[in-house]
């Protein structure tokens, strides 16, 4: 895979044609024809020749498309829905008469059961409107993110509405940090059982269309009379003339998990079958759905249809035309769905409802903050992120917040990080091993769980994705680095300026991620600028310079907000398991032959202890692999195993174990697997001389 600086604009602007064309990506079917576009534009290779005003002729005709597009879509507003004394009076102000009472009455039931304090911020009733963390004043209607930047008539603009519970509606307000309900007692309202609902202005062109639901609806007869329509069953009312321009409301008291997955998370026998909450929540669920006509249905299809051909006639235009790849990308992609959908289904519909008290719901709650300040184009408040110190990493908030211009409050953008953490293991494994032993031991970490325990597994990083956490962008971005690092040390005598730049970049980006792999970066920044250093590249050395410079950017804002001097994160405090002191102090207490009442001693023996137990033999021997690797002279492998040890140093001082390990041990194995290549060369010598 050729990636010098032209090819990588051409490819790069290629991605973003496509990206708009496709916008929003709100479908797993819109997520896959991305996915697939994305590997295609990746592997192929440029034409010599391209036509200029046929891409602009191309460019024209998705306008079009697009502009009918934006007619097919209707007003939808949405909001979650606490009642008690603090918020009481604020729904009344805003919903109907009628609506209110009914949903007041359904409120008694946790009013008379639950028995969380209202002055413990974990508890529903501390619920309070006016106290917000992401806006000026409390909002009935909550705005959804999108690439449109203007606030809509209500909160989205949608093209189908298909509801079933709190997961499907998409209500990003859920994750903000002011409902953060975790450790609820039995009969408590929790996160996951929130009330919600969906309100829809009835467009003209929905005409002879359907509604359908099951459950409470509220429906628009005149101005403020709304009548309440119960569906015990799934059924449907025809759109008339009479509907047009009327609102719908949907009101769902309904659960978006399982009893097994509620008792896991509060306890258990939090909910049982059959139990008074058990029996609240099912028979107050809401399914929620328009059922378009035949002539929208038609429209829609065609609509896509014509956007996907558009694609494929503007990627074969600039690209030469392999059905390999397209093979490969259609085939890769599938692979990849079926791997979410069997670990994390939560990500392949497009939503989570974060586990109250991690730092999902932090991180989403920063996020939707940050997309806040950008619409509303407060620059100062964007680039605060929510924090005047970083104390979490700084960059994650960042990214999750300019995804949803695209993905708008689903998290596919994340999952195309994942999806993309496949490509650069196969392009990785592939560049330093043989073809067939890389592909093969990609497929590994890709499609099994075999090494799950060091970190290298898809399917796990898939966990840590659909929980938000940065680890697995930081993997993606380090390695992407350490690709570019292989590609420029073999493309040397070229000019790569553009490539460097993006090294330093990525390298950037990756210690923003996870603070604790700035070691590992830096040593393999300086590695990198050796060798440019040794060939006379001074431009090149200035262009990676100059991206490893935004590092100080994270500094500088510490240094603007905060007025304090703090050079990542303060957070490292609190996740140093044994310091350099600590160290030095020990060292002291062995010369003094203090052994048995050393303090300091016996907290390095925990900590090395939390980094590999002494019966965990094979973690003992893939460490020592990691030295063994230097009897090859094999360059990149001794980088790989120098960058791993650094990262184990690390380990030794602050967190060692779970997702703060991952990068070491997923080093650890590129080595170990190495040298497994190198035995089975050597066994396989043998057996022909033997021969």
């Amino acid at each position: 895979m050729k990636i010098n600086n032209s090819i990588f604009l051409i490819k790069f602007i290629s991605f973003i044609f496509v990206v708009l064309a496709l916008i929003p990506v709100i479908e797993i079917k819109i997520f896959t024809t991305l996915a697939i576009s994305l590997t295609v534009i990746i592997f192929s290779k440029i034409r010599q020749n391209i036509s200029h005003i046929k891409i602009l002729l191309i460019f024209f005709l998705l306008l079009v498309i697009k502009f009918f597009q934006g007619n097919l879509y209707f007003n939808e507003g949405n909001n979650l829905l606490i009642f008690n004394e603090n918020s009481k009076s604020f729904y009344e102000k805003y919903l109907p008469i009628n609506m209110f009472s009914f949903i007041e009455n359904k409120y008694e039931f946790y009013e008379n059961y639950s028995t969380c304090n209202e002055k413990d911020s974990k508890c529903w009733k501390s619920f309070d409107p006016k106290i917000i963390s992401t806006k000026s004043s409390p909002s009935f209607l909550e705005y959804s993110p999108s690439m449109n930047l203007q606030k809509n008539k209500y909160s989205r603009k949608l093209k189908n509405l298909d509801i079933y519970n709190l997961k499907s509606a998409r209500i990003s307000e859920v994750n903000n940090l002011r409902y953060n309900y975790f450790w609820g007692e039995k009969f408590d309202l929790v996160r996951e059982n929130i009330p919600f609902f969906i309100m829809i202005e009835i467009p003209k062109f929905l005409l002879d269309s359907s509604v359908c639901w099951k459950g409470n609806v509220f429906w628009e007869q005149n101005s403020k009379n709304f009548e309440h329509l119960y569906n015990e069953m799934y059924d449907c009312k025809l759109i008339k003339e009479k509907d047009i321009n009327k609102k719908i409301y949907g009101i769902s008291f309904g659960k978006s998990e399982t009893n097994d997955r509620l008792n896991y998370l509060y306890g258990k026998n939090y909910i049982v079958d059959n139990d008074p909450l058990d029996n609240f929540l099912n028979s107050n669920e809401l399914v929620f759905k328009i059922e378009k006509n035949q002539k929208l249905l038609f429209f829609d299809y065609l609509v896509l249809f014509l956007i996907i051909i558009t694609i494929i006639i503007f990627i074969n235009q600039i690209f030469d035309f392999n059905y390999k790849i397209y093979l490969y990308g259609i085939i890769s992609t599938l692979i990849f769905l079926f791997l979410v959908f069997y670990s994390e289904k939560d990500l392949f519909y497009g939503f989570t409802i974060f586990i109250g008290g991690n730092d999902g719901i932090l991180y989403n709650s920063y996020a939707n903050n940050i997309f806040h300040h950008l619409r509303q184009f407060n620059i100062e408040n964007f680039l605060l992120g929510s924090e005047e110190i970083f104390y979490f990493p700084s960059s994650i908030r960042y990214f999750l917040a300019i995804f949803k211009l695209v993905f708008e409050d689903t998290n596919y953008g994340y999952l195309l990080v994942g999806y993309f953490l496949c490509l650069i293991i196969l392009c990785l494994f592939i560049k330093v091993y043989d073809f067939k032993f890389g592909l093969i031991c990609a497929l590994l970490i890709i499609c099994t769980r075999l090494f799950e325990g060091y970190g290298a597994s898809i399917i796990k990083l898939l966990k840590h994705i659909n929980m938000s956490d940065a680890e697995p962008f930081a993997i993606t971005t380090f390695l992407v680095c350490l690709y570019i690092f292989f590609y420029i040390y073999e493309n040397r005598y070229q000019k790569n300026n553009l490539l460097n730049f993006i090294f330093g970049i990525l390298s950037f980006i990756t210690i923003s991620l996870r603070p604790n792999y700035l070691p590992t970066v830096l040593l393999l920044a300086m590695i990198h600028l050796f060798f440019l250093l040794r060939d006379n590249k001074n431009q090149q050395i200035l262009y990676t310079l100059f991206g490893l410079s935004f590092t100080s950017l994270i500094t500088l804002h510490n240094l603007y907000f905060g007025k304090q001097l703090v050079f990542l994160s303060s957070g490292h405090i609190h996740n140093t398991g044994a310091s350099l002191n600590i160290y030095f102090l020990s060292f002291i207490d062995i010369i003094k032959m203090n052994f048995y009442n050393s303090e300091n001693i016996e907290r390095i023996i925990i900590q090395f202890n939390r980094w590999i137990r002494p019966e965990e033999l094979h973690y003992i021997f893939c460490f020592f692999l990691l030295l063994y690797v230097f009897r090859y002279k094999n360059l990149y492998f001794n980088i790989i195993s120098c960058l791993a040890i650094s990262q184990h140093l690390v380990l030794l001082i602050f967190e060692p174990s779970g997702r703060y390990a991952y990068l070491a041990w997923i080093l650890s194995i590129i080595v170990a697997l190495y040298i497994l290549q190198e035995t089975l060369r050597y066994i396989t010598k043998i057996a022909k001389l033997r021969k």
